[in-house]
């Protein structure tokens, strides 16, 4: 049989050692207490090397030292409060990945190898945790064959079941993935509610909009998005407003030019002429009549250049005595 590496073995004490923290000295195995190398490492990890044509096989080995663990650390955690293993259950919400924190403070004793027994059956579980002197949550290391359904139903105590090669890279984080402890929300889960909550409540106070507080979330991410989509049309109507100003601007304006050159073409236009531009540019084409009928020959007349007795000169003075000038 070829030789496998060990994260853990036991010193001369029988306590399990971490290949991380081992010194040279001499250790054996935590399955089968044959003696084992340690082999310290720069490149690589750390370890301890069984010896050939031996009984043990990584998968018992793996097996035996998880549980020599789990006992291990309970009974030092009595003496050292620092020490305090927690156990990681999933949320409630199946969909989330995060996962509760259950601590082990109430534990006071930790057996391997204990037998539960039922009126009907009994059940001999990995590691048993202890309360004063009474089982309280039983544990199960899976290596390569999980829990079946019928141990896992019928166990009348609490059970995790845990991932041996995890346990040995997490020693004090207990992630389970099989339990029949009744799951809880995690903190994470615990603070969306109370932020969907509060959404829903904003919601109905200032938009009057009525949801569950599960979909407050979603209908608040629509919310935003319609009054961007509505800033962003708003916006594209400002800029097409003022383009039409800015085009209705110089409109009124190429007309004031085209009427002030046609005003200052040529000195030699007949005055009826200039008198008619001057009556346009004034506004005062639609009076019904002359603006000086008293005086006129020809009532009826729209143009003031038509009138026989007002001169041009007449006229201007006229204008600018009624309309502040041109």
């Amino acid at each position: 049989m070829n030789d496998f590496v060990l994260p853990y073995a036991l010193n001369d004490a029988g306590v399990l050692v971490s290949a991380v923290e081992a010194i040279k000295d001499s250790y054996s195995c935590p399955a089968c207490f044959s003696p084992v190398i340690f082999r310290s490492c720069t490149k690589k990890r750390s370890h301890f090397a069984h010896k050939a044509n031996t009984a043990c096989t990584s998968e018992s080995v793996l097996h035996a030292t998880a549980k020599k663990l789990i006992v291990q650390i309970i009974k030092q955690s009595q003496f050292d409060k620092s020490i305090q293993p927690i156990i990681l259950l999933p949320c409630a919400k199946e969909s989330n990945p995060h996962f509760n924190g259950y601590p082990l403070k109430l534990i006071d004793d930790a057996k391997p190898e204990v037998t539960i027994k039922t009126p009907d059956e009994s059940f001999r579980v990995d590691v048993g945790l202890f309360k004063a002197g009474e089982i309280t949550t039983a544990i199960e290391v899976k290596v390569s064959h999980a829990v079946d359904t019928h141990k896992a139903r019928m166990l009348p105590i609490a059970f995790i079941e845990i991932e041996a090669s995890r346990l040995l890279d997490e020693p004090y984080e207990w992630k389970a993935i099989q339990t029949n402890i009744k799951p809880k929300h995690c903190s994470q889960c615990l603070n969306i509610k109370k932020r969907d909550h509060a959404l829903a409540q904003l919601l109905k106070t200032n938009y009057e909009i009525d949801c569950y507080h599960e979909d407050a979330w979603n209908v608040a991410t629509k919310l935003i998005a319609t009054m961007e989509r509505t800033a962003k049309n708003l916006y594209r109507e400002k800029i097409r407003l003022e383009v039409l100003v800015r085009e209705q601007y110089r409109k009124r304006d190429i007309f004031a030019m085209e009427i002030k050159k046609i005003l200052d073409h040529d000195n030699s236009l007949h005055p009826t002429e200039r008198l008619q531009i001057y009556h346009l540019e004034l506004g005062i084409n639609n009076i019904e009549g002359c603006i000086y009928p008293g005086q006129c020959k020809k009532p009826g007349k729209h143009l003031i250049g038509q009138c026989e007795t007002m001169s041009y000169e007449e006229f201007m003075e006229y204008a600018n005595s009624s309309y502040g000038g041109t």
